[in-house]
């Protein structure tokens, strides 16, 4: 990734979840042809955050894609924003198998070489987004729903009015 490899500029904007997630979910829904009723948007923010649009939609196209992988053919994934401690949170979850307990447990580092994933996949995905999170002043976690499968928490920090572009 560039933003490992060599100092990238960010183009730092202020985005509302509000406009930005509907829209971004259509193109998403065109794009993957998934029909209507996989994705559930739940925004209860209307406060801003400070990120970079590309990687935004970057991060938010590997964790959809990793939820509705994840999800069984009946059960939709869920996007729900809300505001909590000053933070904008978007959670995205599934209702597959949830998170492996060694991964909960080492979610501080996502990334583990030799780390068996039973999908196969690296977990290298998980890292970027984790230092996109940090480069975007926020923060990742992960956790398993009472109700079974995964959600993730994204936690940015809220940018008010007068400081949005």
């Amino acid at each position: 990734s560039d933003l490992v490899r060599e100092e990238k500029e960010l183009d730092m904007q202020s985005i509302n979840f509000t406009e930005f997630l509907p829209h971004f979910i259509q193109d998403y829904k065109i794009q993957k042809k998934i029909g209507d009723g996989k994705i559930i948007l739940d925004i209860q923010s209307e406060k801003l955050i400070k990120a970079d649009v590309l990687y935004i939609e970057k991060l938010m196209v590997i964790l959809i894609d990793n939820a509705i992988g994840h999800t069984s053919d009946n059960a939709p994934a869920l996007i729900r924003v809300v505001e909590k401690e000053g933070k904008v949170v978007c959670e995205i979850c599934d209702k597959g198998q949830g998170f492996p307990a060694a991964m909960l447990e080492e979610s501080g580092s996502i990334y583990q070489t030799g780390y068996h994933h039973e999908d196969g996949h690296t977990g290298l995905n998980m890292q970027f987004i984790k230092i996109l999170m940090r480069l975007f002043n926020g923060k990742i976690e992960l956790s398993n729903s009472a109700d079974g499968g995964a959600v993730i928490r994204l936690y940015f920090p809220a940018v008010s009015e007068s400081n949005s572009l």
